[in-house]
């Protein structure tokens, strides 16, 4: 499975790669649950996250975000919810990228029942200070 997250400082923009695209691009669509902040490509038969970018994460810092996101300074650590009613922490999570040496972290959160309800990224601090392609790891 190809798997990688990336920063790009000049657009900022992060993205991460959770799979493999699929051979056609009639595969995928596009959804904007956060709209100019995150964009998500999905598989349009199984509904898998392919990919996701946060665009502007330097400046929705500075910025007043939307309530759907949230940076906690002392953690270091971004939340992103996507279902805030039923992103209550008792589910599970997907570990998308983890690196011991630096301290960083990317899960995605679920429900109960599997339904994707948001993303947690640890060390985010780290992370838009580096380029990181963990496909390489």
């Amino acid at each position: 499975m190809d798997r990688h997250v990336r920063y790009d400082s000049s657009s900022d923009i992060l993205t991460v790669k959770v799979q493999k695209i699929p051979c056609t691009v009639t595969d995928v669509f596009t959804s904007h649950p956060i709209k100019s902040i995150l964009d998500m490509t999905l598989h349009k038969h199984t509904g898998a996250l392919i990919q996701f970018n946060i665009t502007g994460l330097k400046s929705n810092f500075d910025d007043d975000p939307p309530d759907s996101l949230r940076y906690n300074a002392d953690e270091d650590t971004l939340h992103i919810w996507l279902d805030v009613v039923n992103d209550d922490g008792s589910g599970m999570c997907d570990l998308v990228y983890c690196d011991h040496m630096k301290n960083i972290l990317i899960t995605l959160n679920r429900n109960r029942v599997g339904n994707l309800t948001g993303i947690e990224i640890v060390g985010i601090g780290k992370l838009l200070e580096t380029s990181i392609d963990i496909s390489k790891n």
